[in-house]
Parts: C-alpha cells; sequence; structure tokens
C-alpha cells in the first residue's frame, strides 16, 4: 500500500489463569468523563476531543479528503489510553473491574460503553484480572451508602441522599453501586 509493505501476524498467546477477588473497581463511562472510577479517579472529558475532531472531519470534508472513519479516532485512542491505565491499576492493587453493560445503556451512552468495554475485556484477559459487566439501571440514581432510591436525588452532577445525607458526585456514586453490584454477585 503506497509503496510500503504491511504483514498481518496472528499470534496466539495463553491467558493467563483469572484470580479470584474480594473488591472490585467500579467503573461508569459517560462522555462529559471518559470514566469515573469508584476509586475516586476520574478520566478526561471527552467533549473538547470530540469538538476537535468535528472541526477536523469539517475541514477534511472542505478540502475533499476522504473521510477516515477506519482509523482509530481521537476519543477511542482516549478511551484506550484509560482502559490501560484502568486495568494496569487493577492488576497492581489485585482487584477486579466491573463495568456498565453497553447493551442496556442509553443510546447516546451505548457508543463510549462498547469501545470501553471491549477494551478492558481484552486487556483484562490478556492480564488475567477478572472482569463483571454489570446492569446500570439506576445506578446513579440509587445511594451507595443507605440503598435508597429516588428520581430527585440526583442534580446534573451531584448526587444527595435525602435519607441519610450522602454527598457525592453523581457519577462517582454510580461507580460505587456498580462496585457494589459486582461484590455481590461475584465474591463469596
Amino acid at each position: 500500500k503506497n509503496g510500503k509493505f504491511y504483514v498481518r501476524l496472528s499470534v496466539t498467546l495463553p491467558l493467563p489463569a483469572i484470580q479470584p477477588t474480594k473488591e472490585f473497581i467500579g467503573v461508569d463511562v459517560g462522555v462529559r468523563r471518559a470514566l469515573t472510577c469508584s476509586d475516586g479517579y476520574r478520566g478526561p472529558d471527552l467533549r473538547p476531543i470530540m469538538k476537535k475532531q468535528r472541526v477536523r472531519q469539517a475541514d477534511r470534508q472542505r478540502h475533499l479528503h476522504p473521510a477516515d472513519f477506519g482509523l482509530m479516532t481521537p476519543q477511542r485512542q482516549a478511551q484506550a489510553h484509560e482502559a490501560r491505565r484502568l486495568v494496569s491499576r487493577a492488576l497492581r492493587s489485585r482487584r477486579g473491574i466491573a463495568l456498565e453493560s453497553p447493551d442496556r445503556l442509553p443510546r447516546w451512552k451505548q457508543w463510549a460503553a462498547r469501545f470501553l468495554a471491549k477494551r478492558v475485556l481484552l486487556l483484562a484477559a490478556l492480564a488475567g484480572v477478572p472482569c463483571v459487566l454489570v446492569a446500570p439501571p439506576y445506578t446513579s440514581l440509587t445511594c451507595s451508602r443507605c440503598g435508597e432510591r429516588d428520581n430527585t436525588f440526583r442534580h446534573r452532577e451531584m448526587f444527595r441522599c435525602h435519607r441519610c445525607g450522602f454527598t457525592a458526585n453523581a457519577d462517582r456514586n454510580a461507580a460505587l453501586n456498580i462496585a457494589h453490584r459486582a461484590s455481590r454477585v461475584s465474591c463469596e
């Protein structure tokens, strides 16, 4: 291609045994933040990256360049980087990873969650880190401390439980709920 030779090489790797775990890092996927983890880590904001990509794509169309849809987009590159960081953090701390199941998310959030979930599942399998997909309904509307659920608890980015007084970032609260659900299902 373009005077250069490329080789596609398939390699079979033995996968390490998945280690049992007692604790999970819960991950809430979003667009405002690429991901928010239950251990307090918040990923980068994807909106400026997406805006820059839209401007770049418009410039390419204006100059009659072909579309570059098959390439790794900047937002996917950012998510791939975050997936590597997440798996390495889980491996170092000997914890598993609990992700929102992308099949059960709203449509506007699915593209980010689907790519991140596939990437994390692949990297976790190669590293031997346990990974669980959790159903995401009501994770950002349920209090991670007392378990009470109400639609009035969340206001934009803040979550406040009227029952126990717990206040936190809504995405971090959702990540804590995802980690709790994974621990209930997977741990003994």
